[in-house]
């Protein structure tokens, strides 16, 4: 409840976390060792983890609107959201981001993600497991970084990354510019960073409810150099408003890849049809029961 939550003060803030100010945003910057921020109502602010931070940063039990996580470029602590419900504010926030956006390992468990440019924005060997993210594109010129989730490649074969058992929805209203609020790609893998070398992406509900709210549900972007090695994408459940394949639908398909992708897809269903969908969008008839 949101009685319940702290607001945040510099007294109340456990050691290695600080309330920084500044014209028009106040921000709590992360510096400390396994620094974890517990039942706060984040409303307004931006949780900043910077280079200094180590450890691994816990945001968890919070809540609130005009939300920002982020770090920094070279910020190394593993950052962990857990539990939390987390509102981007809608059009108003800043197009050019995603509610959280990090340059670090991060793990995304349990948390509603809502309402902003983007939801998730992280390196290969990120982690999101058990979420509910709606509600992206939001913004006051319309569009934004519109992907739920966006993940970017690395530049080695360790990181392995994991999305799976969330629910992922474009919701079925338009902004006050007219476009669809909508997911772009609900889950999008870019070789913007690099090579993807294991991936997994199974268990997860997307649906496009809208005309223009999506493309493609689930995609890897890479070119040039990069490939995307080891991925397996399985026991997805997907669904647009007037089906795949429709001009009018604003989902092209359940899925796609660009550039060099090794990937294999079982058992994905389109639900409106109860069809099993291949990595190609070809469809056909289950041959046993459903996963």
């Amino acid at each position: 409840r949101s009685s319940d939550l702290k607001v945040p003060t510099a007294g109340n803030l456990p050691p290695g976390a600080s309330l920084q100010h500044g014209a028009g945003w106040t921000a709590i910057y992360v510096d400390g060792n396994n620094v974890k921020l517990d039942g706060y109502d984040l409303t307004g602010l931006t949780v900043m983890i910077n280079d200094g931070a180590s450890g691994t940063v816990t945001i968890s039990n919070c809540a609130g609107t005009n939300v920002n996580i982020r770090s920094t470029v070279g910020a190394t602590a593993n950052v962990d959201v857990q539990y939390c419900t987390l509102d981007g504010g809608g059009p108003t926030m800043d197009p050019n981001y995603q509610l959280i956006k990090v340059w670090t390992p991060l793990t995304v468990e349990y948390s509603s993600i809502a309402h902003a440019p983007g939801g998730i924005y992280a390196p290969a060997g990120a982690t999101v497991l058990y979420n509910v993210i709606e509600g992206m594109g939001l913004s006051l010129s319309g569009g934004g970084h519109a992907n739920a989730i966006y993940i970017t490649g690395g530049d080695t074969s360790s990181p392995s990354t994991t999305i799976a058992y969330n629910t992922i929805y474009s919701e079925a209203t338009r902004d006050s510019a007219g476009f669809p609020i909508g997911l772009g790609a609900a889950i999008g893998l870019f070789g913007d960073g690099g090579s993807f070398y294991s991936s997994t992406v199974a268990n997860n509900t997307m649906i496009s409810a809208l005309p223009g709210a999506a493309s493609y549900l689930m995609g890897y972007y890479v070119g040039g150099s990069e490939v995307a090695t080891g991925g397996n994408v399985h026991d997805n459940f997907v669904a647009s408003l007037n089906g795949f394949n429709n001009a009018n639908s604003g989902a092209f398909g359940a899925f796609t890849s660009s550039g060099n992708v090794q990937a294999t897809y079982t058992n994905n269903v389109d639900m409106s049809k109860g069809m099993i969908v291949d990595g190609n969008n070809v469809e056909t008839a289950p041959t046993g029961s459903l996963p």
